[in-house]
């Protein structure tokens, strides 16, 4: 079976998994959900998804995808986004037959949960 963009988690997880600044920051990269994690970590999700189409044809898609990076403390927290911006933002990627063409960072917030500092870090991402 041909991988689609409903896919583009894997291609994120190992483009995130595959940065060294990234992986020497965190304890782990988790899609979806961080249940009973250890800061620092990092958790991802695909938000959104929209198709361009072409002459009545499915065209390419564009996919939101929100990543979120977790850390005790204000200062790791900045350079743990710095890198998961280095690992994402304008690269390309490509793993198990899916290829992320384009991935630009659209926008940042940064908010406190669960005695953690949180970034959130929205891309968007061509498939």
């Amino acid at each position: 079976m041909n991988k689609t963009s409903l896919s583009a988690g894997l291609v994120i997880y190992a483009a995130l998994n595959g940065n060294e600044e990234v992986k020497k920051r965190v304890t782990k990269v988790y899609p979806v959900v961080a249940e009973s994690a250890k800061l620092p970590y990092v958790f991802y999700a695909v938000t959104g998804l929209g198709q361009n189409p072409v002459k009545r044809a499915a065209g390419a898609d564009t996919l939101t995808v929100s990543v979120s990076c977790c850390t005790a403390d204000y200062p790791s927290g900045a350079e743990l986004a710095e890198a998961v911006r280095a690992a994402l933002d304008g690269c390309q990627y490509q793993t198990g037959g899916l290829t992320m063409r384009r991935c630009v960072l659209t926008d940042y917030v940064e908010r406190w949960e669960d005695d953690a500092f949180i970034r959130d870090l929205t891309f968007t991402i061509g498939i």
